[in-house]
């Protein structure tokens, strides 16, 4: 008879557990995927409503998350609870599985992670289109900033040594027939090298790059942000005298070192007497260094817990050991299978290239990550371009 009541205590209390995992705050979760983009889904858990105080986090893996592997590696996004929606455009075309969790004051309000309830069963998989296929294998990353008087591009290619085409119109651009409208500014072979324009002032321009010979037999694509300007730039001057022409407009190689080494002090002088004093050409000798800055996620507080991230920033920052930190954080982003933590840790070697004058490589990795932090980013790629 005891045996009998030991069994059903015990499978009572078993019963009991699985009705507590069952209620989670967050339950219903479903996953859309189209080409490479992701919509996530989900319901508030029963006796669960809608509060300011609460706020939703979306976790993101290569691996089914579970109670251990929800922390600070795999968190990508948090919202207001009053949103039970997430989008994002995948990274890649890896396997990954998504979970929500709801949070108050930094607190889980329930920590059970239930897959088919708050965490995704079927890992989701993103697949590119014929035409981005197209274009990652050629450029991709067009980025375009105005800086005082010149106008600086970035851009990426996965084969160099092609003949590009640089655009630049007043209109966008959005296929072949806007070159019609368009001044060609440069035919040049591809180095991967920023470019620099110096355009008329108090005007706005777009700017393209397309592979010269995509354009001689009509192939040439354009994409915001993959091989156009996302937006128009102008170069403003409130003297009108001092307006430039048509005329003045160059491509140069961008002045940044590329290895951290100071660059040849004839070629600086060449490119300071052409841009003029207010030029935003960088030199070495600056020490007006920005403050570093380091995510909640990654401080000694933050109630996720130490992560491998975190232990690298606050052993290398604390310390200002920026070589070690660009040997550290180097190793971790080609180890880690998060991808958020991987931006992360690219945003923190960004900052320790540029701690290390290493201005070029610090400007290509903030430009990168201005979709992932848009705010942060810029701050630092001015403060990158107004080192003097």
């Amino acid at each position: 008879m005891k045996r009998i009541f030991i069994a059903i205590a015990f499978l009572a209390f078993f019963a009991f557990q699985l009705a507590a995992q069952a209620v989670t705050s967050v339950t219903d979760i479903s996953v859309l995927v189209t080409n490479m983009s992701v919509q996530i889904t989900w319901k508030r858990g029963q006796g669960y409503s809608y509060s300011p105080d609460t706020n939703y986090r979306i976790y993101r893996d290569t691996k089914p998350l579970t109670k251990q592997t929800v922390n600070a590696s795999t968190l990508i996004a948090e919202q207001d609870s009053s949103q039970l929606i997430f989008s994002e455009i995948l990274p890649d075309t890896a396997h990954y599985y998504y979970a929500v969790m709801a949070v108050k004051d930094d607190s889980f309000l329930t920590s059970a992670v239930v897959p088919g309830m708050n965490a995704t069963q079927v890992a989701v998989t993103g697949q590119y289109s014929d035409w981005e296929i197209t274009e990652k294998a050629n450029i991709s990353n067009f980025n375009v900033i105005a800086q005082n008087s010149a106008v600086i591009i970035t851009y990426t290619t996965e084969n160099r040594g092609n003949r590009l085409n640089l655009y630049r119109s007043i209109y966008p651009f959005t296929n072949l027939e806007s070159l019609a409208n368009a001044l060609l500014l440069a035919s040049f072979t591809d180095t991967g090298a920023p470019l620099t324009d110096v355009p008329p002032q108090n005007q706005s321009f777009y700017y393209a790059l397309a592979e010269e010979s995509a354009v001689s037999d009509g192939t040439a694509r354009f994409i915001r942000g993959v091989t156009t300007s996302i937006a128009p730039v102008s170069i403003r001057r409130s003297n009108t005298s001092l307006n430039t022409t048509a005329q003045t407009s160059r491509i140069a190689p961008l002045p940044l070192d590329s290895y951290g080494s100071a660059t040849d002090e004839s070629e600086t002088s060449q490119l300071l007497s052409e841009y003029g004093t207010d030029s935003g050409a960088i030199s070495l000798s600056s020490k007006n260094f920005r403050e570093m800055y380091i995510f909640p996620s990654e401080t000694a507080d933050y109630p996720g817990g130490a992560t491998e991230l975190s232990s690298i920033v606050l052993a290398c920052f604390n310390t200002k050991n920026w070589l070690k930190a660009e040997s550290e954080l180097s190793k971790y982003i080609a180890g880690t299978n998060s991808n958020s933590a991987k931006q992360r840790a690219e945003f923190y070697l960004a900052e320790a290239y540029y701690f290390l004058g290493k201005k070029r490589q610090s400007l290509l990795l903030f430009l990168s990550l201005r979709d992932q932090y848009p705010l942060e980013s810029a701050e630092w790629i001015d403060a990158v371009i107004a080192l003097k």
